[in-house]
């Protein structure tokens, strides 16, 4: 009996991605970020740009990370007692371990008085393979947003565009939290003491 294959989803790539939004506009295909027409510069100068942006707008669960800071020795953490040098693919705080936990970021910093800490981030995920379809669908309609005008010259699309872009936000939004269910405690009196 043959063995019934699910197909896979063809690789989803950053030109890929500028090649929707550039549809979505009606202009021309590209065939790399380098491409020195007009629709390649636009595209390499927006999107980069416009992933940050989406993604540090919300705790994407394809773009979450834990990592345990490393002590800043060099600086002067005063008010606090410690300060930690952020990852590289810093985007948004999430959460730290143990909670709660005061705390401030200033640029790369995190200052703290704790001797150490674990925070839960969203990281700067830069390979489109990772992204949530329903992401990959609001990063389009944003880019296209932003490279309307440049391209077109045309203020009308450009603001249908712009009224899009909230409900395909926020339907990316919605899937990412249907998929997580929030960490809850039993308490004694939960579970049914007392």
């Amino acid at each position: 009996m043959p063995v019934e294959m699910t197909p896979i989803a063809p690789p989803v790539g950053e030109v890929t991605i500028c090649n929707l939004a550039l549809a979505r506009i009606g202009a021309t295909a590209i065939t790399a970020l380098t491409d020195t027409t007009l629709e390649g510069v636009q595209c390499n100068l927006h999107y980069a740009a416009t992933r940050d942006a989406l993604l540090r707008s919300h705790a994407w669960r394809f773009a979450l990370a834990w990592v345990d800071l490393v002590e800043y020795e060099d600086g002067d953490p005063d008010p606090w007692a410690y300060e930690y040098t952020l990852p590289a693919d810093f985007l948004r705080f999430v959460s730290t371990e143990p909670p709660p936990t005061p705390f401030e970021i200033d640029g790369q910093l995190l200052r703290t008085d704790e001797d150490s800490m674990r925070i839960h981030y969203v990281r700067q995920e830069t390979d489109p393979d990772n992204f949530d379809p329903l992401f990959i669908e609001a990063l389009v309609v944003s880019l296209a947003a932003k490279i309307c005008m440049p391209l077109l010259h045309d203020k009308v699309l450009q603001q249908q565009l712009a009224d899009e872009l909230p409900g395909a936000i926020s339907r990316a939004r919605l899937a990412n939290m249907q998929e997580s269910k929030p960490q809850t405690k039993t308490t004694w009196l939960d579970a049914g003491g007392g």
